[in-house]
Parts: C-alpha cells; sequence; structure tokens
C-alpha cells in the first residue's frame, strides 16, 4: 500500500517524487553537482513517458561497424566533433565483447579516448549536440550513462558542458555503468551538449552511453 501511494504521488508531481529520491551517498533535489558514486534511482512513472530532447542518445547507426568491432568517425546521427579544440573522432563500439563492457542501450557505446586514425591525429575527442527547441529560463535535467576504462579515473576524465558551462569533471575509479544526472535553467533557445575528454593521448578514455534530457 505504501509502494502504491508513492508511486500515486510520483504520477501527479514530479518534484514531490524526485524530493523523496536518494542519489547514492546523499538525499533530497539534485541540482548540478554529482560526486563520487552517483548511483541513479528507478525514474518515475510520469517521467518515463517523456520524450528525450537529445537525438540518438545512444549512439545508434544503420551501418553496422561490426560486431565485437568499433570505428573513429566525425559524426554521428545527431553528434559531431569540434575539431578546433581537439583533431580527434568519435570512437563507435559495437557488440558486447570489446573492453568487456557491454552498452549500457542499444548495441552501441562511445569510447571518448579514441585512436588517431581515418585521418585524426589526436585521441580525446570532444563531441557535442546543439539542443534546440528550449525554453529560455526553463529547467531540464540531462542524464546519462558513463563508465570509467577499467576501473581507472585518472585516464578517464570527461568534462560535461551545457550551454558553454562547465558542469563537472567525471573521473571515478569505479568499474562499471554509472547514471549521472545534473539540472540546469535553459539561457539560449539552443545549447549545447558537449563531453570533453581530458587530453592525454593515450586511447584509453571513459565510456558514454544513453544520454537524454527533459524539461523539468
Amino acid at each position: 500500500m505504501k509502494n502504491l501511494l508513492f508511486i500515486l504521488v510520483c504520477a501527479m508531481s514530479l518534484s514531490s517524487c524526485e524530493e523523496q529520491v536518494r542519489y547514492g551517498n546523499f538525499e533530497g533535489q539534485f541540482d548540478g553537482q554529482f560526486e563520487g558514486n552517483v548511483v541513479a534511482p528507478v525514474a518515475p512513472v510520469a517521467r518515463r513517458r517523456l520524450k528525450s530532447l537529445v537525438r540518438n542518445g545512444s549512439f545508434e547507426r544503420r551501418e553496422v561497424v561490426g560486431n565485437n568491432n568499433w570505428d573513429v568517425l566525425e559524426s554521428l546521427p545527431g553528434w559531431r566533433v569540434d575539431r578546433n579544440q581537439s583533431d580527434a573522432g568519435i570512437e563507435l563500439q559495437e557488440g558486447l565483447g570489446i573492453a568487456g563492457l557491454s552498452p549500457s542501450h542499444g548495441l552501441f557505446k562511445v569510447q571518448l579516448d579514441a585512436h588517431a586514425k581515418n585521418g585524426f591525429t589526436e585521441t580525446d575527442v570532444v563531441m557535442y549536440q546543439k539542443i534546440c527547441k528550449l525554453e529560455v529560463g526553463a529547467r531540464y535535467e540531462v542524464q546519462f550513462k558513463i563508465a570509467s576504462y577499467n576501473g581507472n579515473g585518472a585516464t578517464s576524465q570527461v568534462e560535461v558542458f551545457f550551454g558553454g558551462r562547465k558542469v563537472k569533471t567525471f573521473d571515478s575509479d569505479v568499474r562499471g555503468w554509472q547514471t549521472v544526472r545534473f539540472r540546469r535553467k535553459a539561457r539560449a533557445k539552443c545549447q549545447k551538449l558537449s563531453f570533453v575528454s581530458s587530453p592525454d593521448n593515450d586511447t584509453h578514455g571513459a565510456y558514454l552511453d544513453d544520454v537524454r534530457m527533459y524539461k523539468l
């Protein structure tokens, strides 16, 4: 009965549900900061009905690179690289057997410290998506799955930017996928969501998958 009542409250009001959610080792409303091991709860019932504003957040594509294979690309549907900041591509990995880490969602995942091939001269990628049709002043929640390379946070550092402002640097030593969420107000109708791999050019970077964005 208590669980049923909680679900009904969530369905009627996202805010009341979110205020009761536990995020890893802290509780309450999560507003733009994340530290340590962030463990996200099951999404509220009402949240599941919303459509993410991020296009192709799980990096799927029609042209396969081959099961348990990978390739380095300049773009994916919805995603681009900024070669003015780093001459690196997006390393797209397909299948379940690469680095012992299955994709969090779908058939593909991205590694943010790619190999210098296909005309690229660096490995640490700056990839972004320009998200438009935002309501200026409205609050949005961004969530994504991220995993360190073999539990090595030092070589897996990633800076996350929204609207040109850095949100946080991810450098966890925990193995496996972690869910990260943050909230921000839109300052323009179009804003970039960017993931920047810290430059070390060792091809051992963090993995990214299942990027989503919702209006609160």
